[in-house]
């Protein structure tokens, strides 16, 4: 999921200018699409961003078969594949040996080339997928902004229309807070990392458990249910490929381990073969040729593609936003289909009921990518970590902005895939068009999300109330969905002579409810295996850590939430050859 606790000190957003060379562009008849980009004149108004272009690029609305005569699916499998590129999966133009499971399903896909994440955010894009909304533009999670949205959810709309429906988590619900979003929306079954009830029987990295722990859940989910027959949805979020791409003992490691793009590579690897489990449980089942397999990455990961573009969040470059979109069935597509059709993670809910027959609700900004009448629009992106950044893809064409510089980008993607050519300046009105666009995207997007009707279901009341008062359960509600937000404490050390300790001692008013001990990236980089930690609160028992640089959680530190003193002397004691970092911090519950 989003590496949101994760920071890369090194990286910073810098736009450059705009004057390069046009490679030829301003000789290509290209140009031609400037006039489908500019603004309406309308009394002075700006145009709304998803008006269609005049001049969609081939392919783009080109048709897309699927084989209905033999019946539509009823069951349906959602694999949202955490960090996972388009460049690194075989159908969307990786290396096969990644990702060999979907290799061997190609002839029964239907495959969209021209898809992307709005926001390189994992929180943003399982709100987009299961919302069929697009993402607040700005730095607010959507599970904090707007946890109980009244949108018209994919779990929700299925439900009501007779299936069953689960929700399958590798990492940990607690991590942005994704319970204040999906409880209470039609899932029988939400299972994380933290409430999976033997969870102790798997490997823990940190953020959280194995993910052929939630595929052995959620087959048996699927069996056990009061009535098997019945339609269903299975949601799986996988942890796998997270950063730092660390995998459970004894998964294949076919890319070796001597970098962090070889241990990624495996990464998608190893969720590529869980996926592939899903696909064989059904098939055993009995149910493939009735089940509809959905695969996409909630977004892409970097590794220097553009100087200091690392992991996911910090950029808009198609590297960081650039998915695959897969979907898997041998009733709806005897042969394979591959589409051009541009689309994102709010598509993804209508398309769905579009392929399985179901009514697509009222209210969504998605639209089905397989519909005869599907039109061409643009594609908004948006990311804010370390610095906001918004974006505009339109047909070829692809627009970054700053809002706090004013820098802008312009690329031509059909001449300049590697987003090398800012030619912002080259074609100015081309850059006019899509700035005029791309505000009136986030303008809009704030305003409609922040007034969009809200459910009234008292689930942040009840989940409060459980807090204050102790109730039981209150370890699964801290835990598994808490509606507080995570907060991190650093100490600054002291880097000590070679082969001792790092020692934090500080005092926490009013004493939190600890859940680990974490490093900052700078010894994430220079470890090369696992720390120990000892944390001591005064007057309490010390607690012994391995501390893998994400995040751990044990009961016995769990436990330190039954403290009534007004504050907490703690001190902290890192051990590792290996660590060079300057500061190491506390993942804490207030």
């Amino acid at each position: 999921m989003a590496a949101g606790l994760i920071t890369v000190g090194l990286t910073a957003h810098v736009l450059d200018d705009g004057r390069l060379a046009a490679f030829g562009l301003e000789r290509n008849a290209v140009a031609a699409l400037v006039g489908g980009l500019l603004p309406e004149k309308s009394g002075g108004a700006r145009a709304r961003w998803d008006a269609p272009s005049t001049s969609p690029p081939a392919g783009a609305v080109a048709p897309v078969p699927v084989h209905v005569e033999g019946g539509r699916p009823h069951h349906v499998v959602l694999w949202l594949a955490e960090s996972t590129a388009a460049r690194f999966v075989s159908l969307t133009g990786g290396d096969a040996r990644i990702t060999p499971v979907l290799e061997s399903l190609r002839e029964h896909t239907l495959t969209f080339t021209e898809y992307r994440a709005n926001s390189p955010v994992s929180a943003k894009a399982i709100f987009s997928v299961l919302c069929g909304l697009y993402p607040l533009p700005g730095a607010r999670f959507e599970t904090r902004a707007v946890p109980r949205i009244a949108c018209p959810s994919l779990p929700e709309t299925l439900t009501a229309a007779g299936y069953d429906a689960a929700l399958f988590h590798g990492g940990y619900f607690a991590f942005t807070d994704k319970l204040a979003l999906l409880s209470e929306r039609g899932f029988q079954v939400l299972l994380d990392g933290e409430s999976a009830p033997d969870r102790e029987r798997w490997f823990t990295n940190g953020w959280g458990i194995d993910d052929a722990a939630i595929v052995e859940h959620g087959l048996s989910w699927l069996s056990q249910r009061e009535d098997p027959t019945r339609p269903s949805l299975a949601v799986y979020l996988p942890l796998l490929p997270h950063y730092e791409y660390f995998l459970p003992p004894g998964v294949a490691t076919p890319f070796g381990t001597g970098s962090l793009l070889a241990r990624y590579q495996n990464g998608i690897h190893y969720t590529d073969e869980l996926f592939g489990r899903v696909v064989d449980g059904y098939r055993v089942r009995g149910l493939l040729d009735d089940t509809l397999f959905v695969f996409l990455g909630d977004h892409g990961e970097a590794f220097d593609e553009h100087p200091r573009n690392q992991l996911h969040a910090a950029f808009l470059y198609e590297e960081n936003v650039r998915t695959p979109l897969v979907f898997y069935s041998p009733r709806l597509f005897p042969r394979p289909v591959v589409s051009a059709r541009p689309g994102s993670h709010p598509d993804v809910l209508p398309t769905i009921l579009a392929l399985i027959g179901v009514n697509a609700p009222a209210g969504l900004q998605g639209q089905s990518l397989v519909d005869e009448r599907f039109v061409p629009r643009p594609v908004p992106l948006g990311t804010w970590y370390p610095d906001a950044l918004l974006g505009m893809v339109e047909g070829d064409w692809k627009y970054l902005r700053s809002p706090r510089t004013g820098a802008e980008q312009l690329f031509h993607l059909g001449r300049d895939a590697g987003e090398r050519q800012n030619v912002a300046r080259v074609f100015p009105d081309v850059a006019d068009a899509l700035r005029a666009r791309t505000l009136d995207w986030a303008d809009r997007q704030r305003a409609l999300l922040m007034a969009y009707p809200v459910r009234g279901d008292g689930y942040l009341e009840r989940a409060h109330a459980a807090l204050r008062t102790g109730s039981p359960g209150v370890d699964v509600a801290l835990a598994s969905a808490r509606v507080f937000n995570m907060e991190r404490r650093c100490l600054r050390v002291r880097t000590p002579p070679a082969g001792a300790p790092l020692v934090l001692e500080g005092t926490l008013a009013p004493p939190p409810r600890t859940v680990g001990v974490g490093l900052t990236d700078q010894a994430r980089f220079a470890k090369g295996r696992p720390v120990t930690a000892r944390f001591e609160v005064a007057g309490g028992e010390p607690i012994a850590l391995t501390v893998d640089d994400r995040f751990e959680s044990t009961s016995r530190v769990r436990a330190l939430a039954g403290t009534t003193a007004p504050a907490a002397r703690v001190r902290i004691e890192i051990t590792s050859a290996d660590v060079k970092g300057r500061d190491a911090c506390l993942w804490l519950f207030p």
